[in-house]
């Protein structure tokens, strides 16, 4: 068995940080104060930034989210130098970008939200790689991935036409594992700190997102926010109320009763009314 190295013995690595959300990127800074043997060069939070950042740092490894402003975590990957890739560790919540391909294409991927020894072993992997991988094997491990993500798992998936634009599945943590939620199942999100709270079948799960960034991704066909701190799925409604003194509530088919802040009390009644039209 390949005996480990201890930190001062192993190379040090380079490291630059993009996330278009601060409180994700100062967990990874604090995460990296623990390691011995990685050094931050760099962070920033969009992918226009990432991509002149990683031209001019040329570092070892990226901790890389995917969905940000300007370009996403693939287009700027697909922007630099091949003899100059580093290694790449993806940081992502959402499941419409092949997490199960990661698995087998990239060094690794970090599913939000994650804990210090999910942290520590994606680490690991990285230093088992950046001993013997070169720059241009990291380039053609990351052109396989681009290839197997854009490739239709079945005929049947090529055959239901383009994927829509709005989230259809999220990955959850469910113990220490993790498993696939169709959104459709959500009767209710609820903001907590940084996180989104999805409730569905009286089970609740935790995403790393902002409520806000979380409710661009749903369809407003069928879900609405409701108050700010709270969305609801239309389908998840059995009874909408309006008490004696103006306030207006709805009951959900999980028994949860919530408020609807009144700039929002129109708006819900005509959704309802047109979901049950249809």
């Amino acid at each position: 068995m390949r005996e480990q190295l201890a930190p001062a013995e192993r190379k040090r690595l380079r490291a630059v940080i993009v996330d278009d959300e601060r409180p994700a990127r100062e967990l990874i800074v604090r995460l990296l104060a623990e390691e011995e043997d990685v050094t931050i060069v760099g962070e920033c939070g969009d992918g226009r930034e990432a991509v002149a950042l990683l031209r001019g740092e040329s570092p070892d490894l990226v901790f890389l989210d995917i969905q940000m402003p300007h370009f996403d975590g693939f287009e700027v990957l697909k922007q630099l130098n091949p003899r100059k890739f580093p290694l790449v560790i993806f940081v992502t919540a959402y499941d419409q970008y092949a997490v199960k391909a990661f698995e087998f294409h990239a060094q690794d991927y970090l599913l939000k939200p994650f804990r210090r020894e999910r942290f520590r072993e994606a680490l690991s992997r990285v230093r088992a790689h950046c001993t013997a991988a070169r720059p241009e094997q990291n380039f053609k491990r990351f052109r396989t991935l681009l290839e197997h993500w854009k490739t239709p798992a079945t005929v049947d998936a090529a055959a239901a036409g383009p994927p829509s634009k709005y989230l259809q599945r999220v990955f959850v943590r469910t113990g220490k594992a993790s498993a696939s939620l169709e959104v459709s199942l959500i009767d209710w999100i609820k903001s907590v700190d940084h996180f989104v709270e999805l409730h569905s079948r009286s089970k609740s799960y935790l995403v790393y997102s902002s409520i806000g960034d979380f409710e661009c991704k749903l369809n407003p066909a069928q879900f609405l926010r409701i108050h700010r701190t709270a969305i609801v799925n239309v389908a998840a409604v059995k009874e909408f109320r309006i008490d004696e003194g103006g306030a207006c509530f709805v009951v959900l088919r999980d028994g949860n009763i919530l408020r609807v802040s009144r700039s929002r009390q129109r708006q819900m009644q005509m959704k309802l009314k047109h979901y049950q039209s249809t």
